[in-house]
């Protein structure tokens, strides 16, 4: 009973964040890949959404509608429109090497995880 309460009450926080990102892109707004909560930056709050996103989803079970950009800039690995933890995996490379000073893209280091 926990558990599916302890669900329930992230699919329904999820849900905000994601319902908050529509207005946002209403603005015509141009997002950089991986900036799944659309709001402008690539952070850990990216990584962290689309964490609970995946999990709620591909786990729980739980169906939760996002955008078609969200779903686009989410899927950083393999662009196959399915959101999955090496996505999480590969924002996050990307958030800890731009944060220790060096350059590179998500789309050199999706490029790396493919090899």
């Amino acid at each position: 009973m926990k558990k599916k309460l302890f669900a329930a009450l992230c699919a329904a926080m999820l849900s905000l964040c994601v319902l908050g990102t529509t207005a946002a892109s209403a603005a015509e707004m141009t997002y950089q890949k991986g900036d799944f909560t659309m709001d402008g930056k690539v952070d850990t709050d990216d990584v962290t959404t689309l964490l609970q996103y995946f999990t709620l989803t591909s786990v729980v079970g739980y169906t939760i509608e996002i955008s078609q950009e969200q779903r686009q800039l989410g899927d950083v690995f393999l662009e196959d429109h399915e959101l999955g933890m090496t996505d999480c995996v590969v924002i996050l490379r990307y958030i800890t090497l731009r944060d220790t000073g060096l350059e590179t893209t998500i789309e050199e280091i999706a490029e790396e995880f493919r090899k």
